[in-house]
């Protein structure tokens, strides 16, 4: 039997995560039946026909002579910018032309969800984050983009949101220190096969979750460029804070309501609410 190496080892990523307890951890496995059995659930890319629209961004680079900070032009969209119901739109950070240039391919559009790639704060928890606004000329850091017909972004959301699905992100990411997914491993994802009145339900009851957070953003914005106010602080203002909490609350209710539904496979149970 020949030996095997660090090297050997250090070039298989799925050996790691094999060897993560969390990997075989029950629930999760329970979890991952439960898709299979009850759900007949496929692959990411096979199930929504995904293919190439998982979009890569990359860092701004300043041995290349790029920049980012609040004075560029070009909205630079990254982990730290995901709110729960949605993107803080009002305080995107900026890079400058030459980022944007070597990324524009990474533009980010209405409806797109990002994913976090990176981090234990970010992959490693599985983050996500559904863009609920009109974009600028803009490209990504430290995100994939997962571009799916308007249509069917608000049941994938919810999935991914849901256990069911941050859990799958959370499995597979790896790494020693920090953590990462690239994406071919987030296409592995299962992913159930929602029918029309799904999707239709699950846009209903997130269109009003974003209108929530869109007209907190308004108003974030409007109090940082008429007072002057930082970012932070705006954002702890009452009426922008109640706004958030009450999208949170809403959004909350609708992912366990989401993920009962899922357990039981059952439409009815979830289209009654």
């Amino acid at each position: 039997m020949p030996m095997i190496t660090i090297l050997d080892i250090g070039k298989n990523p799925e050996f790691w995560r094999r060897m993560d307890p969390d990997y075989w951890d029950p629930e999760i496995l329970r979890m991952l039946r439960i898709l299979k059995r009850k759900w007949k659930s496929q692959p990411l890319n096979k199930a929504l026909e995904i293919g190439e629209n998982v979009i890569s961004g990359d860092h701004v680079r300043p041995s290349r002579g790029e920049r980012k900070g609040p004075n560029e032009k070009y909205e630079y969209y990254e982990t730290k910018g995901f709110l729960d119901a949605g993107y803080d739109w009002a305080n995107v950070n900026k890079c400058s032309k030459e980022a944007y240039e070597r990324l524009a391919y990474t533009a980010v559009h209405k409806h797109d969800i990002l994913v976090s790639c990176a981090g234990v704060g970010g992959v490693g928890r599985g983050r996500i984050c559904y863009i609920t606004h009109k974009t600028g000329p803009s490209c990504t850091g430290d995100v994939f983009i997962l571009r799916v017909p308007a249509k069917k972004s608000y049941a994938l959301f919810l999935f991914l949101k849901s256990r069911f699905g941050r859990e799958q992100i959370i499995r597979i990411s790896n790494g020693v220190g920090t953590r990462n997914i690239n994406s071919a491993e987030l296409l592995e994802i299962l992913y159930p096969q929602f029918g029309n009145e799904v999707e239709i339900h699950a846009r209903r009851r997130l269109s009003v979750i974003h209108r929530l957070h869109n007209k907190a953003m308004v108003m974030k914005q409007r109090i940082m460029l008429e007072m002057g106010m930082p970012a932070d602080e705006a954002q702890e203002v009452s009426e922008v804070s109640r706004l958030l909490k009450r999208a949170k609350e809403k959004l909350v209710r609708l992912i366990a309501e989401f993920e009962n539904f899922l357990e039981s496979a059952n439409p009815s149970r979830y289209l009654a609410i």
